[in-house]
Order: C-alpha cells, then sequence, then structure tokens
C-alpha cells in the first residue's frame, strides 16, 4: 500500500515521492539480517549473503518461474513486423520480430539520427570528431575503465561515491575537471580527478558545474591542477538530486 506525504512550507504544500511500506521496512535495518555487518545491500542482508539469498529464492520458486513463462506465451498475440511483413507471436508489445529488423528499420528510416537520438548531447559526438581526436578520446575511456576497476577491486558492490545509492541501472566514471578544461594536463586523468557516479548524479554534475565545488575541496584539486577552480555560478541549485 503506497501511502502520500504533504509537508507545508512558505504557506505551500509540497508533495513527497509516495512511499511504501517494504521501503520503510527495509529504512529500519540497520545490521545484515545473517551478519553484523553495516553495509546494508538489498532486502536486509550485506552484499555476499544477499547473494546466497537470491540464489536460494530462485530455487525455491523455480516452478513457479517456469509456469509464469507459460502463461506468458499463451497470451501472445500475433503481429506483424513494419520492416519485413512476417507474422510473429510475443506477449509484449512489439513492431519488429527480431533486433537486425529493428536496426535495419532505424538505419532506412533514420529516426534517430541528430538531435533525435536520445543520446545526443552537442553535436560533438559525431563520427568525424571523434576520428579526428581519437587518440584523446581513449586515453579519455581508457583513464575511466581503470579507476573502474581500481574501485571494484576495493570495493565488494558499485555504489555512487557521491549519494551513495548502489540502486542505478548505470554507474559511471566521472571527471570532476572536466578534460575540456584541461585537454593537455598531466594530471586530468589523476585518480583524485576520477569519481564513480550513478547516472543521475553524473548528469546532474553536468547540469550544474557548481556542485562540484565541494569535490575540489575535498580532494584539493586547486593544488593539483595549479590553479582557482571553484566555480561561482548563480544557479538554482535546490532543483538537483544531490545534497
Amino acid at each position: 500500500m503506497l501511502t502520500k506525504m504533504t509537508t507545508k512550507k512558505s504557506g505551500l504544500l509540497k508533495k513527497t515521492k509516495p512511499v511504501s511500506y517494504y521501503s520503510k521496512q527495509a529504512d529500519k535495518i540497520k545490521t545484515c539480517k545473517k551478519c553484523s555487518s553495516v553495509d546494508i545491500y538489498k532486502n536486509g542482508f550485506c552484499y555476499e549473503h544477499y547473494k546466497e539469498y537470491a540464489r536460494e529464492y530462485r530455487q525455491k520458486n523455480q516452478d513457479k518461474f517456469r509456469q509464469y513463462e507459460i502463461n506468458k506465451n499463451k497470451n501472445a498475440k500475433t503481429r506483424k513486423c513494419e520492416e519485413c511483413g512476417v507474422e510473429f507471436n510475443r506477449y509484449y508489445v512489439g513492431k519488429f520480430c527480431s533486433r537486425k529488423c529493428r536496426g535495419d528499420n532505424i538505419s532506412r528510416t533514420k529516426i534517430r539520427n541528430g538531435e533525435n537520438n536520445p543520446s545526443y548531447r552537442n553535436g560533438n559526438y559525431t563520427k568525424d570528431n571523434l576520428t579526428k581526436n581519437k587518440k584523446t578520446t581513449n586515453l579519455h575511456l581508457s583513464a575511466c575503465r581503470r579507476y573502474r576497476t581500481f574501485f571494484r577491486k576495493n570495493n565488494d558492490y558499485d555504489y555512487c561515491e557521491l549519494c551513495g545509492t548502489s540502486n542505478s541501472l548505470k554507474f559511471e566514471t566521472h571527471h570532476i575537471i572536466f578534460a575540456s578544461e584541461a585537454p593537455k594536463h598531466k594530471e586530468l586523468h589523476n585518480f583524485k580527478n576520477l569519481i564513480y557516479l550513478c547516472i543521475n548524479c553524473h548528469n546532474e554534475l553536468h547540469k550544474h558545474k557548481i556542485l562540484r565545488n565541494k569535490l575540489v575541496e575535498k580532494r584539493q584539486l586547486n593544488d593539483l591542477f595549479g590553479r582557482n577552480l571553484i566555480v561561482y555560478e548563480k544557479k538554482d541549485i535546490n532543483k538537483t538530486t544531490i545534497s
């Protein structure tokens, strides 16, 4: 059951996100159910014991999952592929019979080219630009991979170094001082300048540059780069998700 909460601030009602009963119960758990670890991963377990719990749960309910797959196939509907015209059965909504047909349709219609692509940023990430700056791009990606490997080697699981969440669809390595600010600086790929983030925090740091000020001071990047890197921007940072 979901419950909605409202708070009164400055004479206005401010709505907050609904909170489930299970989320409230999970917040009360401070240590792992099977050991005394305070690093809770999911469902009240630490990372190691959660893997055991998940394995046992799958084995215990495998018949239930198998029956679920059978029921899904029974409810499948016949559709016609928009690219090749072949009829196919599928339980969820889909326009194409295969990934190949979907890719062929995108290439033929060009509906995801340029600004229509969800990953479009500023037009700098074109094939020509990436080829032209291939060496710089490879160095950048290599540094991100090395830091990700270093982070995972020293931690039991992925989590955001800024907000602490481990529940994210994707985790990315971020340069606190952008490569565009100091493209040829020898300390650009220093691990002090790299941070492992969830996708939400990564996007916020790119949208609101002023949010990096605490990181610059904490990691002493002014001394590392030999100049003042504190950003002074008049932007509303209260709308961001980073605390």
